[in-house]
């Protein structure tokens, strides 16, 4: 649901989404108690994740100035200015804005629950299996949908939703590079199943291999993945998302790295060589230009780096330095860059 609803960018969608997976968790644990089964796996990571939630309320909860003082002086000069000074008892938070704070909270928490019924639930391996068959065929038919947008678009998601507060759609979604994200963490995994279900024939010559090879149960599902592969690399591609087209490439390079590493599989390490140039053919199809012209934009006219995340990101050391233990308060970026 969370890509098709825009990539959940919108308060009604992360709504949903956050609803959903809470009540899915309850309703895991409601299920857990009434059958009076108490087995749970291990959570990798669960410690750090819970602390990490906990210490997103601490920016959020209301404390003593006194205590303020203690934890971030740079927080409490700027209340001694503005709160404090029309109320010297009043209680105050770490976080700048405590809406924006509560906001990231219940989103993360979000992602913890569907973290925790992922690590319960998929593994069943019956679940696992049908968990990554649904992954698949979404991610294939997100990908021709995307091409047919692209090919036919008129500026607006799915062709009628407008963009209201601008963007680089693709997809679904309103950030091309998000789009990217996705979809490029989903390859791997069709590129695995489509190694793995590769046809074992016996045959000597190339004419009898490709005639067993027709024969075989399996081939029409290991064409269709060659063919689900392909697809969503191309769209990764398409997004101008240069963070997604490099990341496509390493991660091409090392599973190919991978299998020839190990002389039994270099037969995968091949096909994996072929899969990558049937994606540079199909890209060439709509025309590599695009694509030149926007990596080309990383330098200006007079050869030096002009990417704006670099700037954002040196502007953001002073951040740091202000407020290294206790921050801004999760969500409050926005407000407190511009400073």
């Amino acid at each position: 649901f969370s890509p098709l609803a825009f990539g959940v960018v919108e308060t009604w969608s992360l709504a949903a989404m956050t609803a959903f997976s809470t009540l899915a968790f309850f309703l895991f644990l409601i299920g857990k108690f009434r059958t009076g089964d108490h087995f749970l796996y291990a959570v990798p990571g669960i410690v750090p994740l819970m602390l990490l939630c906990g210490f997103i309320l601490l920016q959020f909860l209301p404390l003593p100035a006194g205590l303020i003082r203690i934890l971030s002086p740079e927080t409490f000069d700027i209340y001694k200015e503005s709160v404090l000074l029309n109320e010297p008892d009043a209680l105050v938070s770490l976080s700048f804005d405590k809406k924006a704070t509560l906001t990231e909270f219940f989103r993360i928490i979000s992602y913890a629950f569907f973290y925790v019924l992922t690590v319960e639930l998929l593994a069943k391996k019956d679940l696992l299996k049908k968990t990554v068959a649904v992954v698949v065929v979404f991610a294939s038919l997100l990908s021709f949908q995307g091409i047919l947008q692209h090919i036919l678009s008129n500026g607006k998601i799915f062709w009628i939703r407008e963009l209201t507060q601008g963007g680089t759609p693709f997809g679904p979604y309103v950030n091309r590079n998000h789009y990217a994200g996705l979809v490029e963490m989903i390859f791997p995994l069709v590129l695995s199943l489509f190694l793995f279900y590769k046809p074992r024939v016996q045959s000597k010559s190339f004419r009898e291999r490709i005639s067993e090879i027709g024969n075989l149960q399996m081939t029409n599902l290991y064409i269709l993945l060659g063919f689900s592969a392909v697809l969503i690399a191309t769209t990764i591609f398409l997004t101008l998302s240069r963070s997604g087209i490099v990341s496509l490439c390493l991660s091409m390079v090392v599973f190919g790295w991978l299998f020839f590493k190990r002389k039994a599989d270099r037969k995968r390490g091949v096909i994996i060589i072929a899969i990558f140039i049937l994606i540079v053919l199909s890209v060439g199809w709509f025309g590599w230009e695009p694509i030149i012209d926007r990596f080309e934009k990383v330098r200006n006219a007079q050869g030096d780096i002009s990417e704006q995340r670099l700037a954002i990101w040196n502007d953001s050391k002073n951040i740091v330095k202000d407020f290294p233990v206790t921050g801004t308060g999760f969500g409050n970026f926005v407000n407190v860059y511009p400073t």
